[in-house]
């Protein structure tokens, strides 16, 4: 059981059975409850709630699910989703008096929505530009330096 302040996710990624379909269905249709109403009580993540409406032709795009948006923007379903996401690596490894060495790495895949990525190419973009404003002024500064240097030899 997940506490308050998680998104109990155990059936995500399981196989629907027959009975959760109709749930779904019933859930959906009858109670009208919203995507991530629905989620929880079927302790799925909104993504497949949202793959299965439309499976079942109950909306044809995921923005016209009943509480797309609150889904989309929940923080507990965000950090659902990256805790989701991460994984662990297991490297073995010899070294050279033949001592096996086993690692575990733990990374996490974060996802960013569209207008995030906006921002961070922004962003960049504007770093590259203010780097490249550096780098020409100390090039002008550097011949200042010469200019300097070599002025001080002629006299």
């Amino acid at each position: 059981m997940a506490s308050e302040d998680t998104f109990d996710m155990a059936n995500s990624g399981k196989r629907w059975t027959t009975e959760q379909d109709e749930l779904l269905v019933k859930q959906y249709k009858d109670d009208e409850l919203s995507v991530l109403e629905i989620a929880r009580a079927q302790k799925r993540l909104p993504g497949g709630i949202i793959s299965r409406l439309k499976g079942h032709k109950l909306i044809k795009v995921e923005e016209d699910a009943r509480g797309y948006e609150e889904a989309k923007n929940d923080p507990k379903v965000k950090e659902a989703i990256i805790s989701k996401k991460q994984t662990t690596t297991t490297t073995t490894t010899t070294t050279s008096d033949g001592e096996v060495v086993t690692t575990e790495t733990k990374a996490k895949k974060i996802l960013i929505d569209s207008t995030m990525l906006q921002e961070m190419k922004d962003e960049l973009k504007t770093l590259r530009a203010e780097n490249r404003t550096l780098q020409m002024r100390i090039i002008d500064l550097q011949r200042e330096q010469i200019n300097i240097l070599m002025n001080s030899q002629k006299n």
